[in-house]
């Protein structure tokens, strides 16, 4: 591991393992699903497409 400045033996000290493993733990890969949904899929719902107006209301409105 590099350090900014030249170090002694005695120095250097073995961490406690339990860090250690901690550590491990917290950094081990983990297997996540997510699922979504279809991103070419309409955003709107049947509820909010417009519905056509009929011949004869159309008529008369123009």
């Amino acid at each position: 591991m590099p350090v900014p400045t030249v170090i002694q033996e005695e120095q250097v000290r073995v961490a406690e393992p339990k860090i250690i493993e901690r550590l491990d733990t917290f950094s081990a890969p983990r297997l996540v699903e997510s699922f979504d949904g279809d991103p070419c899929a309409p955003a709107y719902t049947t509820r909010d497409m417009p519905v056509p107006m009929p011949a004869a209301i159309r008529e008369s409105a123009e």
